[in-house]
């Protein structure tokens, strides 16, 4: 289950293969959104799958740009249905939604478009949580605070520094044993503001709680951003409580945090 291209359409849709022979890989469904039909009428705005869905069940959570956080039902794979859909316009519209990933036990998800100007010229981007336990109608619950620079920064705000500022990518579980899974927490990269850690315990209120902001790096070894600055990308965290945080010109950084509280489910 992919965001790729498809001819006759615009950006990227959802295409879910089957790749049981791998030498004969074949499409088995797809979902697009009608803006997405050449010629539409889409007055600026980009409607795009972004990334990998996460699957919940027989639920699949897009992130789809200016298309928003859409819920799709996928009991049938040939034939993806449209539950719902939730959008930043008139908040931000820059990039649209970037990340939409499901808290099931808690019928909550974590939302987040993206940065996609630098140098101080982008415009303001956020990241928050919605309520999902009517998946029918979601509604935005909260937003995370801004992050601030640190008093020895002496920067007003991450706008001031160079490269990208604003969220990307969560953590994600995956349903993977290796990685942490916990709904309590949330860990969000931000680019030049770095890697940020939530208290989400109460969906209302969630509360900066941490933050790594890796010194700009010295060596160049990729084209972005154009000033060299920490660009925090994509962030995983093990069961462990490593936490590994990617950046477009130092590589891998390797974290560890310490207990912040226990998990009660």
């Amino acid at each position: 289950m992919r965001a790729a291209g498809a001819p006759g359409l615009t950006g990227k849709i959802y295409r879910i293969v089957d790749i049981a022979d791998p030498g004969a890989p074949r499409e088995v469904g797809r979902f697009s959104l009608p803006e997405q039909a050449q010629g539409a009428t889409t007055n600026g705005l980009k409607f795009s799958c972004h990334g990998p869905a996460h699957i919940e069940g027989d639920r699949a959570y897009l992130s789809y740009g200016d298309g928003g956080g859409i819920i799709l039902d996928v009991a049938d794979m040939s034939q993806p249905k449209l539950i719902s859909q939730i959008a930043f316009r008139g908040i931000t519209a820059t990039q649209g939604i970037h990340t939409y990933l499901p808290l099931p036990r808690r019928k909550m998800a974590l939302i987040n478009d993206e940065a996609i100007r630098e140098n101080g010229d982008g415009e303001s981007q956020h990241g928050g949580i919605v309520d999902i336990s009517d998946e029918k109608r979601p509604r935005m619950l909260s937003l995370f605070p801004l992050p601030e620079p640190a008093p020895e920064s002496e920067l007003k705000n991450f706008y001031e520094k160079a490269g990208r500022f604003g969220p990307h990518n969560h953590h994600h579980p995956n349903h993977q044993l290796c990685l942490e899974d916990r709904d309590d927490v949330a860990y969000l990269t931000y680019f030049n503001a770095g890697l940020r850690v939530y208290d989400i315990r109460d969906a209302r209120q969630p509360k900066e709680i941490a933050n790594f902001v890796p010194a700009d790096p010295t060596m160049r070894i990729g084209l972005k951003p154009s000033r060299l600055a920490a660009q925090s990308e994509d962030v995983l965290v093990d069961r462990r409580g490593c936490i590994y945080l990617s950046d477009k010109n130092h590589g891998i950084h390797i974290l560890r945090v310490k207990e912040i509280w226990s998990y009660a489910a």
